[in-house]
């Protein structure tokens, strides 16, 4: 199961140049910014409907970029969304309050089921304003946690999030969510 994610650009709320695909896609993590380990997955990002999939692209963007990572083939698992927005700090208020009242959910990706629970947890601050999560998944059975963070920066949201069995790696996550700010 991949992880949720996302980044933030420069400019006001309000923004007077919102990115594009393209510059949001030139803005992603590389495996570069990444420890030793980390590999690229083109791991297709979830459709689903449910409040957890996604969750900066469930408010009407411009543009929007993915990346995924995984090391040694398994976990830990790393996933980045960019969207940018003409308001993004409405985006930024309506993607939290969206993901404040998903408290649990289920739903089926590249044909695993996943079902979980999600809730705020308090971290350092990101980009303009940032809030930050921990969800735990059953995915196929098995046990799967995550910790991601929404900020935003000027007129583009940031969804980072890392994925790991057991306890996940709350450095790496704030480390990684720091370089996807710059």
């Amino acid at each position: 199961a991949m992880v949720a994610g996302a980044l933030v650009w420069s400019s006001p709320g309000f923004a007077a140049t919102v990115p594009t695909s393209n510059r949001l896609q030139s803005s992603l993590l590389t495996i570069r910014n990444l420890p030793p380990g980390w590999s690229k997955t083109n791991a297709n990002s979830p459709t689903s409907k449910s409040c957890y999939s996604n969750p900066i692209w469930k408010v009407p963007y411009s543009a929007k970029a993915r990346a995924a990572f995984q090391m040694n083939d398994s976990v830990p698992q790393l996933v980045e969304l960019l969207a940018s927005y003409p308001n993004a700090h409405a985006a930024y208020l309506q993607g939290v309050a969206n993901l404040n009242r998903c408290t649990s959910f289920s739903e089926t990706v590249q044909g695993q089921k996943i079902a979980g629970t999600i809730g705020p947890v308090s971290n350092k601050r990101f980009g303009n304003e940032s809030s930050s999560y921990t969800a735990n998944l059953t995915v196929q059975g098995t046990a799967l946690n995550q910790e991601f963070v929404i900020a935003r920066k000027g007129s583009t949201l940031a969804a980072v999030a890392v994925g790991d069995y057991g306890s996940v790696d709350s450095q790496l996550l704030n480390g990684l969510t720091a370089k996807a700010m710059r």
